[in-house]
């Protein structure tokens, strides 16, 4: 198992200040989804400070996943994935994730099939070497609905199961979840959480919360798959910082 941190753990940071914060830690793999305050990762990255930065990570293999906010299973879209694949190919990196963007209760239906098979094709007529990976999130925050799409469509996917939602959103337990998405797996995200009064989750520090760490480091002990530390404070500002957060766990 390879460790890795997304940077909405530290939003603020810089791209060379994330990597020293990684190294720090021995962490193998960054999942950019936010830089310098920003989640347009993609005009960070282009920018003069970042490209020397960016482009060792990718010669080392650091980077694998960039992170946006592209729904595969809806109409209408507010991000472009053409300039984030333009991005992504510059410096040879494999997958964008994408959301689902429906309901964990809708229905997966030829309609939504239809969608997500057009949002595909716009992305695959941009690049033949980056490839969009679904993230269990959202209407597809479990491993048994993401087969649903894929069966309804025809193919499948690559995944970024977030071990986090498909427990508490979705009812699996890791062991489940990890059975059923197999090889179809790239990248794991991970945190920790309690139930608060309103019912919504709130992230805790690891150790705090509900999340059963051990069980999911033994599913990926002696996987190349990398545990990604989704410490959203990007979303969560009152968090610790990630520092905080990294000593408990790494």
């Amino acid at each position: 198992m390879k460790r890795g941190i997304s940077t909405l753990g530290c939003p603020e940071k810089t791209l060379p200040e994330v990597v020293k914060l990684a190294d720090i830690f021995h962490v193998d793999q960054i999942e950019i989804r936010s830089l310098s305050g920003s989640c347009d990762w993609a005009a960070e990255l282009l920018k003069e400070e970042n490209l020397a930065c960016m482009e060792a990570l990718s010669a080392a293999g650091r980077v694998s996943v960039l992170g946006c906010g592209f729904n595969l299973s809806c109409r209408e879209n507010t991000e472009s994935p053409e300039r984030l694949v333009r991005v992504a190919e510059r410096f040879g990196v494999p997958y964008l994730r994408v959301f689902g963007g429906i309901g964990f209760d809708e229905e997966i239906d030829d309609r939504i099939a239809g969608i997500t098979l057009r949002n595909m094709e716009r992305f695959s007529s941009l690049s033949s070497r980056v490839r969009i990976a679904l993230e269990t999130h959202d209407g597809y925050a479990s491993a048994k609905r993401c087969l649903a799409l894929f069966e309804r469509i025809g193919m499948e996917l690559p995944v970024v199961w977030d071990a986090h939602h498909t427990l508490f959103t979705g009812g699996e337990s890791p062991e489940e979840s990890f059975q059923l998405l197999g090889d179809r797996i790239v990248d794991v995200h991970f945190k920790d959480s309690l139930p608060g009064r309103d019912g919504k989750r709130r992230s805790v520090l690891p150790g705090d919360g509900e999340f059963p760490f051990s069980s999911l480091f033994r599913l990926l002990d002696n996987t190349d798959l990398t545990a990604v530390f989704e410490y959203e404070k990007m979303w969560e500002p009152e968090l610790p910082p990630l520092e905080n957060a990294l000593k408990r766990i790494w």
